[in-house]
């Protein structure tokens, strides 16, 4: 197993574990138990939603809000060659998105040793996420699920800005359900109220 360079620890595990267990694993198992096979294995749509709203409750415990998901369209967009270049692979795209990270950490046309170190590696990591699964070397050939973290956000807050009781939250946790769906929002109403009979 390869050794992570800073694994996680303190809050930054605790939110990690509430966006994993706390958001994935807890819709699952609650839409498990009300023996809604299809919302606890996510429902047709439901990944832009419960991606984005697992890292809102991480941020919101974080106490830090942020925009999620813009280097990865960056990235396969620089993959698919949407910018008038030819498809690109792994390498190639790491090349790009290392440059615009220290170019936006560079003050005064100087970047240090150690920015430029974690530049690379936020490239890399982010890269990785979108290239996984692919042999890497093919051009043009990434995984998207990670879009979903990006396009999901909008939703996500939409939905919290009208949360106002426990019942409100608890339906956000029915199922892996997207909770902005009219047939979604049937379907958590569904088992919650089975929960209650």
């Amino acid at each position: 197993m390869a050794k992570t360079e800073n694994p996680p620890r303190g809050d930054e595990l605790r939110g990690k574990a509430l966006h994993e267990v706390g958001v994935h694993a807890g819709r699952s198992i609650n839409a498990l138990k009300a023996g809604w096979l299809s919302a606890a294995y996510g429902q047709d749509g439901y990944l832009d939603f419960e991606e984005s709203f697992a890292t809102a409750l991480e941020d919101a415990f974080k106490g830090k809000f942020g925009d999620h998901g813009q280097n990865y369209y960056l990235i396969a967009g620089l993959a698919y060659g949407y910018d008038n270049h030819p498809p690109r692979d792994f390498k190639e795209v790491y090349e790009i998105m290392w440059r615009i990270g220290a170019l936006k950490k560079a003050a005064g046309g100087q970047i240090e040793q150690s920015v430029l170190s974690k530049v690379k590696t936020a490239a890399f990591n982010n890269c990785m996420r979108l290239f996984r699964g692919t042999a890497t070397t093919d051009k043009g050939v990434i995984y998207l699920k990670d879009l979903a973290y990006f396009r999901g956000q909008e939703l996500v807050w939409r939905v919290l800005q009208n949360v106002h009781t426990q019942e409100d939250f608890d339906y956000l946790f029915a199922g892996k359900l997207d909770n902005t769906q009219e047939d979604h929002r049937l379907i958590a109403e569904a088992i919650i109220l089975n929960r209650k009979v």
